[in-house]
């Protein structure tokens, strides 16, 4: 088929169907990544495409479009309660306007300033690759799916007697009590607590702070849409040993560390 081109954009979509088989001898999860191939097409330079009469060469991209391996990865049910497939090697960020979210964004940006996991940047020559400089170790940030975790953190976070909100207090103009909080105002945190950045894993580098609780609200819905669309895998799995929030690490397998992602706060 013949997909022309639009500057460096394809401008028309097509849909390939496929299935697979979930095997939990060598899976556990139900997700599957593998390399796309493509056997008759080949973008050619400048606006349109080319047919590959040979359907067995290599496929040639223009050096303008964001290249990076043709792997895609699809989850059913892993990411979220839906199926879906993504290109894994694009950076997943989640952007946070402040426009819509005020003081949740100048919380997170201030947490970045000063040296919070997470942040962005691309990768020169690319518009969707992160750079080198902010992969690997807690540089990125992990989702965790894991409930115990996930109460690890914000409990080290917001809520125990030496959590960082008791010992580094912070709010915004909308909360002035910021060792308590007021009415309307929440704690929030950043690194979020659905990753294993949190304030359990990393209190030095996690922050906390009193903001308006509709701020809080609607930023964690944000981030729900964000991990549904972009796919987020966490794909560590449950022991089934029993944890508590002081110490979820016995309930936890970490399995290649699952997917990063990275923050960018707009204005």
């Amino acid at each position: 088929m013949l997909v022309p081109l639009s500057g460096n954009k394809a401008t028309k979509e097509f849909q390939v169907n496929f299935d697979w088989v979930f095997d939990a001898t060598q899976q556990t999860k139900d997700a599957l990544t593998f390399q796309l191939a493509f056997y008759s097409a080949a973008y050619a330079a400048g606006d349109g495409s080319i047919d590959r009469a040979d359907g067995y060469d290599l496929f040639s991209f223009n050096p303008g479009l964001d290249v990076y391996g043709t792997v895609v990865r699809c989850d059913r049910r892993v990411a979220t309660n839906s199926d879906g497939c993504i290109f894994p090697h694009a950076a997943a960020v989640f952007v946070e306007k402040r426009s819509e979210v005020p003081e949740h964004a100048q919380q997170m940006a201030d947490a970045l300033a000063w040296g919070a996991p997470g942040a962005f940047k691309m990768k020169s020559g690319y518009r969707a690759i992160a750079d080198d400089s902010v992969r690997g170790g807690d540089i990125e940030l992990k989702r965790t799916q894991i409930e115990v975790m996930k109460a690890a953190n914000h409990s080290a976070t917001c809520v125990a007697a030496a959590s960082i909100i008791k010992l580094r207090p912070q709010a915004s103009g909308s909360c002035p009590n910021g060792s308590g909080g007021t009415t309307g105002c929440d704690c929030d945190e950043y690194p979020f607590q659905s990753t294993y950045q949190g304030g359990w894993a990393l209190p030095e580098r996690t922050s906390a702070k009193h903001i308006k609780l509709d701020d809080n609200q609607q930023s964690g819905r944000n981030l729900e849409k964000f991990y549904r669309t972009e796919r987020v895998l966490d794909l560590s799995v449950e022991t089934g040993i029993v944890a508590t929030p002081s110490n979820p690490a016995p309930a936890i397998h970490y399995e290649n560390g699952g997917d990063p992602f990275w923050v960018f706060v707009k204005n």
